[in-house]
């Protein structure tokens, strides 16, 4: 009987491990509504010209959040060249630590992020075990506004400088 004991602690355990992480999935997913939406976006205070305009939307029954952005022939929503767009996909892995995205441009990069939501503000940062710099794509919503900002930081490194900002509107 004592060898059948820890088997079913065991599963008793992870089940409730699994529902507890669920309700933190479903927290972190309220937490990043705020994106959700089509977006027009422009430079931030010093550069306001048009740089192109992206979507959040829910997708695979809500299991995934997708960022398809489209750069202004010229401008990069993210800093890119003429032709420039991306793909980011956010969704929910409670044995990686919550909320995952990854991101594919036509530049050819491919960045794994890991973040957090709360309080009308999202922040993911790039893994520190991928080779390369260091990325935080930052979203937050103030007033009736999406501002965001790419901010890098040299391999090895953990201080970010601000790459690119840009404040956005609902379409």
């Amino acid at each position: 009987m004592k060898q059948l004991s820890i088997p079913i602690v065991l599963i008793a355990s992870l089940a409730g491990g699994v529902a507890a992480r669920g309700q933190s999935a479903e927290a972190e997913w309220q937490n990043l509504q705020f994106v959700v939406g089509n977006w027009d976006a422009r430079g931030d205070e010093q550069r306001v010209e048009p740089l192109g305009s992206y979507s959040f939307q829910p997708e695979l029954n809500g299991k995934i959040l997708v960022r398809r952005a489209q750069a202004i022939e010229g401008k990069g929503v993210m800093g890119g060249a003429p032709g420039y767009d991306d793909l980011l996909i956010v969704y929910y892995e409670a044995g990686a630590g919550g909320l995952q995205a990854i991101d594919f441009d036509t530049e050819g990069r491919v960045i794994h992020y890991q973040g957090k939501a709360e309080n009308n503000k999202a922040v993911f940062d790039s893994l520190p075990s991928q080779p390369g710099p260091r990325y935080r794509l930052t979203y937050e919503f103030q007033g009736k506004k999406l501002h965001g900002s790419l901010e890098v930081a040299p391999e090895g490194s953990g201080d970010y400088t601000r790459y690119m900002s840009w404040v956005s509107t609902s379409k």
